[in-house]
Parts: C-alpha cells; sequence; structure tokens
C-alpha cells in the first residue's frame, strides 16, 4: 500500500513538473517572441516635453501660444502633495509598490469584466501610470493579449530604467485634461486660472478625475457627471488617507465651479500670423510648435485698435460711395425669411453688424426683424447711399422710396444708428430702434502702422477679416508701387547733384525700349505738362514725366541702389 502511494506521489511529482516546464517555457517563449518586437523603451530616459512658443505684446502681454499641444511644465517637486495624491488615488492607489504591473488590479478588473462581458460592456482598465505611459508614447490603444503583454513587459522595463517620481513627473506633465491643456498645470490654469499650489481640494480632486475620460466630464457640457467623478475621487482620498472622512465630506460640498479665461477680444490674426510665418521661416515649423520659444513682439494694442477702426472705416465709406450690391439673400415673403434667419451664419467680419429680415416696406421706413431678437426700423434716410450698383462703376438713379432698395423677404444685414453715427452724437440706441443698411465691402487693403526710424511694427491690418481671407494683403500681395516708388527716384537725384531748388522740365518724353520695342512715353495723370518746374513742386505735384526724366539722368542701377539701401 505504501508502495503504490510512493508511486502516485511520484507520478504527481512528475506531471507538475513536466506542467511547470511546460509552462515556464510557454512563458519563456512567449516572453522572447514579444520581446523581438518591443519599441525602444530608453527613448523615455530623454523624454523631453512638447512646448508651445509663447508670443507676447510690446507691452509684455500674453497674446497667444502656437502650439501642437497647450503644456505648462512643472517638475514633480513642484507639484502639491495633495494633486499627487488625488491622482494616485484615481489612476494608480500602488503606484510607489507595484514594479510596472498590478497583478491585484488585474485581477479585481478581470472578475468585474466577467459580469461587463455579459452585458455587452467594454472591459474595464487595471492599467498602472506606467503602463498609461507606455500606452501614450510606444503602444496604441488597440484592445488586444498582444498589446497587453507588450505593455506590461515595457512597463517593468522603464520601472528599472526610471525612478518612480520621474515617471510619475512625465505622466503628471504628458496627459491631456480637456479643454485644450496638456498636464495637471495647464489644466489649473484652464479651468480655474489658478497656479497648482492656490487650487482647493475640490479642484485638485475634479482635475485628477479627468484623465479617464476628460470629454465625458467636460463641467460645461456634463456637469452633474464631472461633479460625481470629482467626489468619487475625494472619497477614493479618504480611503487612501490623503483626507479625512470630514475633509472628503465638506469638499464634495463645495460647487463644482469652473472659470475659463475669457478671451480679450479678438486677436490680432494678421500680426500674428505674420509673426508665426517669420519664425518657421527662421527657425522651423517643429521647433515653433514643440520648442518652448518666447517672443516679444513691438504689437501694440492701442494702434491695432485705431488701425482696425480707420481700416474698416474706410473700406465701408468706399464700397458706399459705388453703390448696393443688393441683400444677402431673399426670400418670398416675410414669414419665412424670419423663420430662415436663425439658420443663416453671420458673414465673417460683422462684429457689431445683426443680420435682419425685412417684414414690411413703407415708402418711407423698412421694418425689420433681428436674428438676435428684437425689432426696428430702417428710414428711407439711411438708405440714400444704396444707389444700385452698373457696370463700369456707375451707380443708379438716386434712392428716394424705400422699395427701390428693400423689399419683404429680404435678408440684410444692419447696425444701430447709435453706434453707426459720426462722433459727437453717438449715445444710447434710439428707442425708436433706428438701424442703418450695411453690406460686407467688395473690396479689402491692407495697412501697417510702423516706426520709420527702426521698423518696429505696432499694428497690422491684412483684409476685412481674417477669418474670411487669412491672405494678408499688407505683406503677401504683389502690387505695382505706382507712386509710392517717385520717392526713392527723388532721394537718388539729391544725392547725385540736384538740389530741391533744382529746374527740371515737365514735359513729353520719348525714352527707347531697345531695338524692336515701342519707345516709351509717359504721361502726366492729368494729361498736361507745366514746362519747367523746381524738382520739389514736381515731387508734391507726383509729375510722372519729371520722374522719368530724373530716371533717365541718374540711372536705373543708381535707383536701384537707393532702394537697397533702404
Amino acid at each position: 500500500m505504501n508502495g503504490v502511494l510512493r508511486g502516485i506521489a511520484r507520478t504527481l511529482f512528475i506531471l507538475i513538473v513536466v506542467a511547470a516546464v511546460g509552462i515556464g517555457s510557454f512563458i519563456g517563449i512567449s516572453l522572447v517572441y514579444f520581446s523581438r518586437e518591443l519599441p525602444n523603451h530608453k527613448q523615455l530616459a530623454e523624454y523631453v516635453p512638447a512646448i508651445g512658443t509663447k508670443v507676447y505684446a510690446g507691452e509684455g502681454a500674453f497674446m497667444t501660444e502656437f502650439a501642437s499641444e497647450h503644456r505648462m511644465v512643472v517638475p514633480i517637486s513642484q507639484v502639491p502633495k495633495a494633486m499627487i495624491q488625488a491622482v494616485l488615488a484615481a489612476e494608480d492607489r500602488d503606484f510607489y509598490t507595484h514594479n510596472g504591473v498590478n497583478p491585484t488590479a488585474i485581477f479585481r478588473a478581470a472578475v468585474a469584466d466577467l459580469t461587463r462581458f455579459q452585458r455587452g460592456q467594454r472591459p474595464i482598465g487595471a492599467s498602472t501610470i506606467t503602463q498609461q505611459i507606455v500606452r501614450h508614447f510606444l503602444l496604441s490603444n488597440e484592445v488586444s493579449v498582444s498589446r497587453k503583454v507588450k505593455e506590461a513587459l515595457l512597463a517593468y522595463r522603464i520601472e528599472h530604467e526610471l525612478s518612480k517620481n520621474r515617471i510619475l513627473e512625465i505622466y503628471l506633465n504628458e496627459i491631456y485634461l480637456g479643454a485644450g491643456a496638456y498636464g495637471v498645470a495647464t489644466a489649473a490654469d484652464t479651468y480655474f486660472q489658478k497656479p497648482l499650489d492656490k487650487l482647493t481640494v475640490a479642484e485638485t480632486a475634479f482635475i485628477a478625475a479627468l484623465p479617464k475620460a476628460p470629454n465625458n466630464y467636460n463641467p460645461a457640457r456634463h456637469p452633474q457627471a464631472a461633479k460625481a467623478r470629482r467626489d468619487w475621487v475625494l472619497a477614493g482620498m479618504a480611503e487612501t488617507g490623503a483626507l479625512t472622512p470630514e475633509q472628503a465630506k465638506a469638499a464634495m460640498a463645495e460647487p463644482l465651479a469652473v472659470h475659463f479665461r475669457d478671451p480679450e477680444g479678438e486677436p490680432p490674426g494678421y500680426f500674428l500670423e505674420e509673426v508665426r510665418r517669420e519664425l518657421v521661416a527662421r527657425f522651423g515649423e517643429k521647433v515653433v510648435y514643440e520648442g518652448g520659444l518666447t517672443v516679444r513682439t513691438s504689437y501694440t494694442r492701442s494702434y491695432q485698435d485705431i488701425a482696425d477702426k480707420a481700416f474698416r472705416e474706410g473700406l465701408v465709406a468706399y464700397d458706399r460711395r459705388h453703390g448696393w450690391r443688393g441683400a444677402i439673400t431673399h426670400l418670398p415673403n416675410a414669414a419665412s425669411a424670419q423663420n430662415a434667419l436663425s439658420g443663416i451664419a453671420d458673414p465673417p467680419g460683422t462684429a457689431g453688424w445683426q443680420l435682419a429680415a425685412v417684414t414690411a416696406v413703407e415708402p418711407s421706413a423698412a421694418h425689420i426683424v433681428l436674428k438676435k431678437g428684437g425689432q426696428g426700423r430702417i428710414s428711407v434716410n439711411e438708405l440714400r447711399w444704396a444707389r444700385k450698383t452698373l457696370d463700369d462703376q456707375r451707380l443708379g438713379a438716386g434712392i428716394g422710396r424705400v422699395s427701390e432698395v428693400l423689399q419683404p423677404g429680404d435678408i440684410v444685414l444692419v447696425e444701430p444708428v447709435a453706434a453707426a453715427a459720426p462722433a459727437g452724437r453717438r449715445g444710447a440706441p434710439q428707442p425708436s430702434a433706428q438701424y442703418a443698411l450695411r453690406q460686407t465691402p467688395d473690396i479689402s487693403g491692407g495697412l501697417v502702422v510702423l516706426d520709420p526710424k527702426t521698423g518696429r511694427v505696432f499694428a497690422m491690418v491684412g483684409g476685412w477679416s481674417f477669418q474670411q481671407s487669412q491672405f494678408n494683403r499688407a505683406t503677401q500681395a504683389k502690387r505695382q508701387p505706382g507712386s509710392a516708388f517717385k520717392p526713392f527716384v527723388f532721394a537718388t537725384a539729391l544725392e547725385n547733384g540736384f538740389s530741391p531748388y533744382s529746374v527740371v522740365e515737365d514735359a513729353p518724353i520719348s525714352i527707347p525700349q531697345g531695338p524692336g520695342q515701342t519707345p516709351w512715353e509717359p504721361v502726366n495723370y492729368e494729361g498736361s505738362y507745366v514746362g519747367e518746374t523746381t524738382l520739389s513742386d514736381a515731387l508734391v505735384h507726383s509729375r510722372n514725366l519729371v520722374t522719368a526724366r530724373l530716371a533717365v539722368s541718374v540711372g536705373l542701377p543708381a535707383i536701384a541702389k537707393t532702394v537697397q539701401n533702404f
């Protein structure tokens, strides 16, 4: 009997050894197989976060950031203890004790996934912070056994390459936390306009709640889910001893109040785009978007405001002198126009103006309904300029009745009369809600405000609206300089023996263009000439014939040199 038992024991032992060897061999072969395809994890040791280029105005105000990812980097030594505790409570409570993979969490998740699988739900994760870093930098989000094995192998290797604090530092600066914010410091500024060390416990817990699904916990779109997730983190902090139950309960009682930063007016699109193009040309796109540059420009907000106002008023005035091109669209009747109004997008560059539907027309006024709500009227006096635009820059007959310009069913742009009034007549909109008819100019242009001594550019306008067209007419439009080139010709003459009082001939001239070419015979703008005149008088009156004579006299190479020196 004892011999039989010994035989059974020996057989069982052999089977266990064989099974152990088999399992060990399988695991070993699997590890070798998957290890061959692993990416190089050592790149994390040289991790440098992508930091955008911050651009500041001349007086030091922050303007914008050129970045692929908006990130404020903070070393682990400057991350408050409460933030670390909150993140670990939410993402990896055993972070400082495991070796990259947490078997306990894996078992717990596997049990939970059995129920979730029966319900057809996606399995929950048991990834450690180290595994999340591996997935972010080295692997994909593919749901497969092979990816999980690779993730575990890489996490184990990284834990032996980097310290725990370094791994956590990378994580806290790299994770996406919604609203365009990467890293906990950026999230604190984005959601609460605070540095990390000024956050309350509740605010800290909210940021720690975001890594799992930042869009699902966006407080603006999902306030209840966001607060529930925040409170779950606070409860976790109490469970881990980071907070007392009383502290957690007090923090849960706080409302979730985020404070997104309000934009300070419309950014100077043309100016900033010119800065961006110049930086990319000098340093390359990667450095600009990831190299952490700091740029101080000469931009001055007050000059930009003046330039914008002067440019827009000038374009509108010019456009009005060329007549009315018609309504934005026309619908069969006033009711259909009112119904369609809310679905019509505001044209770019029309801030301060409103879309309106014409509901009725009288001889002396048109009645309108505004897209933003309310009613008003446009008097015939506000339509005097709106003569019909004809070919060859001609205008139609003068306006006597409103019906000559507007009809019920028209969709048009309007501006409150008080806002459109000249200086000295501005004030609150009149009780009768008077509006002026507007149209987006059919022309555009460019304007640059600079210091002629230093070349510093204070403001730039490249067109009617940067949203309408990003083509910068101040820097990208290649047009003939026209009479703006004449000062270079006259300056060259002054450097070559002429004086402001030199007498020159304002008379017809024929300049040969070479064999077989028709001679160039310029004329003055008025079609006449005055004969002998002084150099200064010729410049004041922009005389083409004198300029041509000077160019022949001093020579084109000398003029070109003057331009280059300028």
